[in-house]
Parts: structure tokens; sequence; C-alpha cells
């Protein structure tokens, strides 16, 4: 007989920056009405998805809309953001995310992006 441990359902990435894929975009609550918007990162290194939240607002100089200029590597002139973004279009793109811990639920700690940064080249 022998005793060992279970491997844990999910690790936790460590803090730091990695580089990633953009992979999904949902509104919250719900896609319905969303007042925020989630962006989930899968970085090189490890397996699990890492979120962003973002208020649903896409004015110049708002979170949600630096965000999308960094992703898209450019910055938008005010006609492209007044005639609306399909958000769809940001999907796959490469980047670095900056992973740090917050507290979840029942203080349990969870990673999330604090910053999305431009993709380097590396030499």
């Amino acid at each position: 007989m022998m005793f060992k441990t279970s491997p844990p359902k999910t690790s936790l990435i460590a803090e730091g920056t990695y580089p990633a894929t953009l992979k999904s975009i949902k509104g919250l609550p719900d896609e319905e009405k969303p007042r925020k918007v989630e962006f989930g990162f899968k970085t090189d290194v490890h397996e699990s998805i890492v979120t962003k939240e973002l208020p649903l607002s896409f004015d110049e100089g708002k979170p949600l809309r630096k965000d999308v200029e960094t992703l898209l590597g450019h910055e938008l002139k005010p006609s492209e953001a007044l005639a609306g973004f399909a958000p769809d279009k940001l999907i796959g793109k490469r980047c670095r995310v900056v992973v740090m811990h917050k507290s979840g639920a029942g203080g349990k700690p969870q990673a999330a992006v604090s910053l999305i940064l431009a993709e380097t080249e590396e030499a």
C-alpha cells in the first residue's frame, strides 16, 4: 500500500510577465446586456486561461480602448472608434501579459491579468 496526495486540479500561474494569445472575449454579467468585458489569455507557459475584466467603455483614454489599441498595435482614429469595433477581430492576437495574484471567492488566490503589453520581438 502507498499513500500519496492527489495532484492539484489546477495550479496557479506565478506572478510575472508572459507571452500570450488572446483566446476569448465575453460580456459580463451576460452577452445580452454587458457592463464589463472579460478578455481571456492563454500564456505560452501555463495551461490555464488568465483573464482581465474591464468596464465596457470605449471612449478615448479608457482602459478598454487602450487595451484594444495595444492588441491592434496602433491607435484607433476617432472615426474608426465612432463607427464601432468588432472585438472578434482581436481573437488570436499575440501580446505579453502581466499576471498578478488577487483574492477570489473565499479568499482563495487567483491569477488575473493586470496589464496588457505589446508583443516584443525576441533578439
